[in-house]
């Protein structure tokens, strides 16, 4: 099998407790996301290699304002009911952020790419 090793780090987005209040003030239903789960709640993003705890600093700060706009769309669309300010600060409360360096392709696929605005 061929892998890749891949130019970019992955930034592992996990909710915490204030996010998860905040998504489950609009749902209605009987499934409230809770703090037990937000493994199954994971998003992953792409960035630039990363090497140092400096350039993970960078990172966040280059592309938190993105990401919160992702996270906050994926459950709630309407821009007008998100929470302010969308800071850096309030992105470390609302998110842990775990980094991995090493990002290898396994799949035998060309990768898809899908472009959204934030």
């Amino acid at each position: 099998m061929l892998t890749h090793e891949v130019n970019r780090a992955a930034l592992t987005v996990i909710p915490r407790q204030p996010f998860i209040d905040w998504v489950n003030s609009f749902d209605q239903s009987e499934t409230a996301l809770t703090i037990n789960d937000p493994g199954d709640e994971v998003s992953v993003y792409l960035v630039d290699e990363v090497w140092t705890e400096a350039d993970v600093t960078k990172a966040l700060k280059r592309h938190y304002a993105t990401i919160f706009a992702q996270e906050l769309a994926a459950w709630y669309p309407d821009r007008k009911r998100w929470p302010q300010p969308r800071d850096l600060r309030t992105f470390k409360r609302w998110f842990e952020v775990k980094v991995s360096s090493v990002v290898v392709d396994l799949s035998e696929h060309h990768m898809a790419v899908e472009e959204f605005e934030d």
